[in-house]
């Protein structure tokens, strides 16, 4: 039985290795395939999930498909970051168009058929690699150093960002937009270091899409909304009374 066992895994790794994903009704039927054939089509005795464990556990260390599927597909993400050939350039062709990038963005698998709506084996990979990837930030040093771009956790209209003239200027991590103080930097500051790369209306909508958990750690208070929208409505007040005082000129 286990000389049949490794015939089939190195089969399917073979393929697993350079195919798309198989799917949840293909990997059912592979299981159903190898539960029938150890129960001979009887009733199992043992649950799948027993025999997938190790032998000193009651198991028959059987071959998780899910799982060693994800572990290739994971493989070659070392394999890209390894090698920069023409080849791994070619890979980034069927990526979201940010190159190396993509490897240290925060997203959820959720989030990636909004990013790649074809299926294909990239993408595949891409998905496998943020299953293990992603992860929320629970203290200052993590939000300090976690990506803007293309991050789960900061979205507007329900979608994960990506500002390419801001990355071109070293925008890059929430850090980038914090001032000496540690606050988010109000839009004069902002445009003072980086230039117009966003518009008044842009920046406040990243700051507004930074999710209130991260906002409180970051001021190390829990009860104070200040921050933020202070320096928000601030300048919107100053937006507006521009705007007005235009309008009572051109009048």
């Amino acid at each position: 039985m286990n000389s049949l066992f490794m015939l089939l895994a190195s089969h399917f790794v073979y393929k697993l290795s350079a195919l798309r994903s198989p799917t949840n009704e293909q990997i059912d039927e592979f299981n159903k395939l190898i539960v029938n054939y150890i129960w001979n089509g009887k009733q199992p005795k043992i649950k799948f999930d027993t025999l997938k464990g190790k032998k000193n556990q009651g198991g028959l260390k059987l071959v998780d498909i899910e799982k060693k599927d994800m572990s290739l597909k994971i493989q070659w993400v070392n394999r890209i970051l390894k090698n920069d050939t023409l080849y791994t350039k070619l890979v980034y062709y069927f990526l979201p168009k940010i190159g190396p990038l993509i490897w240290q963005c925060n997203l959820h698998k959720s989030d990636i058929d909004y990013l790649m709506p074809r299926k294909s084996f990239w993408k595949d990979v891409l998905i496998a690699w943020c299953s293990i990837n992603f992860k929320s930030p629970v203290n200052l040093d993590e939000i300090e150093n976690t990506i803007l771009w293309y991050n789960s956790d900061i979205r507007i209209q329900n979608k994960p960002i990506f500002y390419k003239k801001c990355y071109k200027n070293g925008i890059t991590f929430v850090k980038d937009i914090l001032n000496e103080n540690k606050r988010f930097m109000s839009y004069t500051e902002f445009v003072a270091r980086f230039g117009n790369v966003l518009t008044f209306t842009e920046y406040y909508g990243i700051l507004e899409s930074i999710p209130q958990s991260w906002k409180r750690i970051i001021r190390n208070d829990q009860g104070n909304q200040n921050g933020i929208s202070e320096t928000f409505f601030e300048h919107f007040q100053k937006k507006t009374e521009v705007y007005f005082c235009n309008i009572r000129l051109s009048n």
